[in-house]
């Protein structure tokens, strides 16, 4: 689970599938504030037991970003910038889904209305960006 926190980090809550208590990690203590982030999991990558905890949200000046952690670690979060805000574009409402190949986040370009949709192989980098439709 992900949650803004009312001093603008990322916190994310986890909790093994069958045990009992929730242990808290910030995410990001900086860049906020943030609202409404949005958790999902790889499951195991192929070929792999590693899986991994994702997470994506939209800061108050519009930045898309995203962070990253193998599942169950303990380890630092990594961020990264899938969008920033400019004179023509301010994101909003992200979504995120994982298919058996990528990272897949939605988004709203709140300046002209199109919606966006950017994806990333896992494991790889950088984002792909497509325009979904024009607002």
């Amino acid at each position: 689970i992900a949650a803004a926190t009312t001093a603008g980090a990322v916190d994310s809550f986890i909790q093994p599938i069958g045990s009992s208590g929730w242990s808290q990690q910030t995410v990001s203590s900086s860049g906020g504030p943030y609202t409404s982030p949005q958790a999902a999991w790889t499951g195991p990558l192929s070929g792999t037991s590693a899986s991994y905890d994702v997470i994506t949200a939209a800061n108050k000046a519009g930045d898309l970003d995203y962070w990253f952690v193998e599942d169950g670690s303990g380890l630092t979060w990594n961020p990264e910038t899938v969008a920033a805000h400019g004179t023509e574009a301010v994101y909003a409402n992200p979504g995120i889904s994982i298919t058996s190949t990528s990272v897949v986040i939605t988004a709203i370009n709140t300046k002209p209305g199109n919606v966006m949709y950017w994806f990333q192989g896992l494991g790889t980098n950088p984002w792909h960006k497509e325009l979904v439709a024009t607002g």
